[in-house]
């Protein structure tokens, strides 16, 4: 057995790195391959049960801060010095931190540094977005291997030589699409449970964050709203901006057809019981919940700051400059008739976990050699 360390900012179910990741890692041959997992962020609600489950471990360290970098450093030291010898690589996905955690892997003799671009943005803080900028000065000379969840965020974080030159690996966001397929029977029952029987549903799943454009969405609904009476908007997810979406929510005056589910474990279910699925975000690497909503046989309205990777026949394109009454008429142009035939189109496709995680699974063991 072979063991990879995962670097990540925590190991939330809210984080789209860690579904990511999680995904593969359930469908890997734990027999082969083991995931262990290094993180800065404490949550209630984490994947750290299922990890235990799976055989890996977690381990939480304090984030590297400048205020703190000698405690820091000290803590991550006497991380990697107990436990560097166990590790074949570490897949950092918390890429600005290359240097520091090259340093660790240099002097504990890990061979390997796997750096795994998931945006295509440093930060959606301005102050952050130019100390990651700085940070990342050199990476493609850094790490060992290179990886990316799209073409898209890789010609960011590496530039588009090294994709055009095969340096870049590619890992798409897959997901278990049988898990997803259309089912008119769950379909009615969640509706039910939820009562939104005979309802419009415009669906959203995502962290409640700047890059996810919430309030613009909520903005959108209200149109769709003023012509199609019966519309629902369901909004599944947490995070920091949950009180101000709850606050903009009231000052739109549409808090009865907006329904916060939170953090959902039946996200298939979910998608199932929904009309359309919107995601108007300022920027992505590979949004998996728009392949995930494909999969459910839904049409897709995204921003045209998402990557184009993403679309498997059901997605389209709107400009965020675009007025949100112009996203509610491409929102009520058309829906998907028959929506057991797009599983069949994607089954296919790069993102099935079951074909991908045979490729990750090749890309580890050929690190070992």
């Amino acid at each position: 057995m072979i063991r990879v360390l995962h670097v990540v900012s925590s190991t939330s179910q809210s984080s789209g790195v860690m579904s990511c990741v999680m995904n593969y890692y359930r469908s890997l041959d734990k027999e082969k391959i083991q995931f262990d997992f290094l993180c800065f962020k404490k949550t209630d609600v984490n994947f750290n049960s299922e990890i235990s489950c799976l055989g890996g471990n977690i381990f939480c360290v304090n984030k590297p801060s400048i205020k703190n970098l000698f405690r820091t450093y000290r803590e991550f030291d006497s991380f990697f010095s107990n436990n560097a010898a166990k590790y074949i690589a570490v897949h950092l996905h918390e890429v600005y931190l290359v240097h520091f955690i090259n340093h660790f892997c240099k002097k504990y003799n890990i061979k390997h540094l796997i750096t795994h671009a998931h945006t295509t943005k440093y930060s959606d803080n301005p102050k952050n977005a130019l100390r990651n900028r700085i940070m990342c000065f050199g990476l493609n000379n850094t790490a060992t291997d290179l990886f990316a969840c799209s073409k898209a965020a890789g010609e960011f974080y590496y530039g588009k030589k090294a994709v055009k030159g095969g340096k870049v690996k590619i890992i798409p966001n897959a997901i278990n699409l049988e898990k997803y397929k259309f089912n008119e029977t769950i379909r009615n029952k969640v509706r039910k449970e939820l009562n939104i029987e005979n309802k419009f549903v415009i669906g959203h799943i995502g962290r409640m964050a700047p890059p996810k454009n919430q309030k613009f969405l909520l903005k959108i609904f209200r149109e769709v709203k003023k012509e199609k009476n019966n519309a629902i908007l369901l909004m599944i997810g947490d995070g920091p901006l949950k009180g101000e979406i709850e606050k903009e929510i009231d000052n739109l005056n549409i808090k009865d057809s907006v329904v916060l589910l939170g953090i959902r474990h039946d996200v298939p279910e979910l998608l199932m019981a929904m009309d359309v699925f919107v995601l108007p975000s300022l920027y992505e690497g590979l949004p998996v919940v728009c392949v995930e909503a494909q999969a459910a046989g839904l049409r897709c309205m995204l921003s045209d700051n998402i990557t184009k990777e993403v679309d498997c026949g059901l997605c389209e394109f709107i400009p965020l400059d675009k007025s949100p009454s112009i996203w509610r008429q491409e929102i009520l142009k058309k829906l998907v008739n028959n929506r057991n035939l797009t599983i069949n189109k994607i089954i296919n496709d790069k993102f099935s976990i079951i074909q991908q995680s045979k490729i990750l699974e090749k890309l580890y063991f050929e690190i070992r050699k």
